[in-house]
Formats: C-alpha cells, structure tokens, sequence
C-alpha cells in the first residue's frame, strides 16, 4: 500500500471494520462451509433462539447467514488492510463463490463500517483490491459514520422561511 495513502486515512478515520456475508436463504450455514471448505467467524441459523446482551430480549433469527468480520481480528484504520483479509481468507474461492451466488435466495456482499475522525474524507480502495472484488463478484456496501457531528445549537435558524 501506498505509505502517504496510509497516512492519510490513519489520519482521517478513527475505526473501521468490514464483514463479508453471505444471505443464504434457506441453506444452513454448513452448507456454505462445506462448499467453501472454511470456516466463518461468526454465522446466524434461522429459527435459532437469539439473546440480546444490550436489552436482554430475546428473539428468533429469521434467517441464515455465513460472514466474516475483521472488527477483532484487524486492528488498522485503513480500509484495505480489512478488505485485504477478508479476500486473503477466500483466495482460490472463486469458482465456489460463484456456485453459491448462482443458488436461488443466496446473496453476498462486503459490509465496510467506516468512521471518520474530523467529518471529511473517506476510505479509499486499491484497484488491485477492487480487481479481486470483481473477480469474486462480491458488492461493497458502505456505512461511512462521522464522530464529529454535533448538533446546531439552539440559536440556529433557516434564513428561508418556506423550509
């Protein structure tokens, strides 16, 4: 990686995470592990009972996924060091990938959380990276998040009266 690009968003972004999933519809996540040969970190089974550890209610999950997440294995603010991982981890995958993209009610994409320290800037993707996305056929969806928004105070108003 480009090391002025690596300052750049070690400067800019205060965390980030990604998460690769795979909705699988009906099939259990063993199903995609076996056609995969790997194993996730983290998967849901439909139907399983689900306790929450913030509100202590408990829930039925409604579906059945396969993901790999980086929030605690990849300790970086650098997007591609996430995305990097993850398409380490499924290298040699494609043509299983592709098997399971074409299953009917299977979807996949790469989640990417990204959060931004002073409000500007956002990640940026290596076209190397972007290549292998494509080779995968595998979607970035991003959620860019700013911890320096606040609030106008209570004095601010709308100069144009009609909004």
């Amino acid at each position: 990686m480009n090391s002025l690009l690596h300052k750049y968003e070690s400067g800019v972004c205060d965390e980030t995470w990604v998460y690769f999933k795979i909705e699988l519809g009906e099939y259990d996540p063993d199903f995609a592990s076996d056609i995969l040969k790997l194993r996730p970190n983290d998967f849901q089974r439909k139907g399983r009972i689900v306790h929450s550890s913030l509100t202590g209610r408990k829930r039925i999950q409604e579906y059945n996924s396969w993901c790999l997440k980086t929030d605690d294995i990849i300790h970086s603010p650098v997007l591609n060091d996430h995305l990097t991982w993850v398409l380490e981890y499924l290298k040699g995958k494609n043509s299983e990938l592709k098997y399971l993209q074409n299953l009917e009610g299977v979807t996949m994409y790469i989640r990417c959380v990204w959060w931004s320290r002073c409000g500007e800037g956002g990640p940026t993707i290596e076209p190397s990276i972007l290549q292998l996305l494509a080779d995968m056929n595998i979607e970035l969806h991003f959620s860019l998040m700013n911890l320096s928004f606040s609030f106008p105070d209570s004095n601010f108003t709308n100069e144009d009266d009609s909004i």
